[in-house]
C-alpha cells in the first residue's frame, strides 16, 4: 500500500506532507517536485532530530519503522 522510500521515509508520508506546504503556499501551480523534495527533507529533519533526542546518531539513513504483519484469515479446512 504504501511505498518506502531508499532512507525509510514513507511516500504517504511525503504526500501529505507536501501537499499541506504547497496548501499553506496558496497552491502555486508548476512546482510540485519542489513540494515534494522540501517535505521529504522536513520530514527527515524531523526523523534526525527525534534519534538524538533519544541518543542515536544519524541512524535514520538505515532506518526503516517495523509494521504489523498483514496475515490473512485462518481458513478452516473441513474433512469428510
Amino acid at each position: 500500500m504504501m511505498g518506502q522510500e531508499g532512507n525509510g521515509t514513507s511516500e504517504q508520508l511525503i504526500r501529505i506532507r507536501s501537499y499541506l506546504l504547497w496548501e499553506r503556499d496558496g497552491r502555486p501551480q508548476g512546482r510540485a517536485e519542489e513540494y515534494w523534495f522540501r517535505a521529504k527533507d522536513e520530514i527527515d529533519a524531523d526523523i534526525e532530530r527525534q534519534w538524538r533526542a533519544i541518543g542515536l546518531e544519524a541512524e535514520t539513513e538505515h532506518y526503516v519503522p517495523s509494521r504489523p504483519a498483514i496475515t490473512p484469515r485462518p481458513v478452516r479446512i473441513r474433512t469428510g
